[in-house]
């Protein structure tokens, strides 16, 4: 079974740490078996792949208690609470998260991707004040780049859920400041996310409507066609509250296409419908009748 790594809102530019699948000039040999495992984890997590990929870093994990080296115990307990949070198992990532904070460095850019997990899990789990704690110590502990702007992201997220739109602005800017042309598609995704939140907050609904467009294009990027093709969708409706038919339809039309392709009936007829109306508010009998087509074939069993 193989689910997105970067469910929105909870992994986004989530990454795994390394270790003994990195060289390690100067440091003791790493077991092969250990090196082999977490190299195989990494590549599954990176494929995708999240039941395989947590399968092989709870045996790294193991691998590493056998043959004492705790810094790669730590790790792989990171890596496999980041396998939990995808699976939508957020206590049992915390559990794994106090586990590798006990054999890591309490400061550093490790440190503060263990703070930046805590704040997923404790955003996933219901707990929005403890997200913000853990998001805003991550800060304070030496996150890296990519860090800060994951940390501050999830700062705006939460000042939009308290309609703190100034505050909300602020973070975001903050955090595109660190999203350079290297940081993770998802990163940039959930930034536009936000943009789109605090454009409809403002009733600016073609500003949403770009926004979620945006967003779309990362997610594609990132290879997250789901929830690019619910951003479409979005998108395209937006575009029709601001009265722009012309720019809803190909959102629409792509995003029905893609949900259907996807297995998503009932979203992909919702915007095929969207599609249609689109169509003929613009005036195009062809978009109109191809949007037709796609919902005659989408009623089909």
């Amino acid at each position: 079974m193989k689910a997105g790594l970067g469910i929105m809102g909870l992994l986004a530019g989530a990454a795994v740490l390394a270790g003994c699948t990195s060289a390690r000039v100067g440091q003791p040999a790493v077991d092969i078996v250990l090196h082999d495992l977490a190299g195989s984890a990494l590549a599954s997590y990176e494929q995708g792949d999240v039941e395989r990929a947590a399968q092989l870093f709870e045996r790294a994990r193991d691998r590493a208690r056998l043959v004492g080296d705790s810094p790669e115990s730590a790790r792989n307990a990171y890596n496999l609470a980041l396998c939990r949070l995808a699976q939508g198992r957020p206590a049992q990532a915390r559990v794994l998260l106090a586990e590798a904070r006990a054999g890591l460095p309490p400061r550093g850019a490790e440190a503060a991707r263990l703070c930046l997990a805590e704040a997923q899990a404790a955003r996933q789990d219901g707990k929005p004040e403890e997200a913000v704690q853990a998001a805003q110590h991550a800060l304070d502990i030496g996150a890296d780049q990519s860090g800060r702007a994951q940390a501050r992201l999830e700062l705006a997220m939460a000042a939009c859920d308290s309609n703190n739109a100034v505050a909300a602005t602020r973070l975001l800017a903050a955090a595109r400041s660190d999203l350079g042309p290297a940081a993770a598609p998802l990163l940039h995704a959930r930034a536009e996310r936000i943009a789109a939140r605090l454009a409809e907050q403002d009733g600016a609904a073609a500003a949403t409507a770009v926004a979620r467009e945006r967003e779309a294009q990362w997610l594609r990027q990132a290879g997250n066609y789901r929830d690019m093709a619910r951003s479409l969708a979005a998108a395209g409706e937006s575009f029709r509250k601001a009265d722009q038919p012309r720019r809803a339809f190909p959102c629409l039309m792509t995003a029905a296409g893609s949900l259907k392709a996807g297995g998503a009936v009932t979203e992909a007829q919702a915007a095929a419908a969207g599609a249609a109306a689109a169509a003929r508010d613009a005036g195009e009998k062809d978009w109109a009748a191809a949007a037709d087509a796609l919902v005659a074939e989408l009623r089909k069993p």
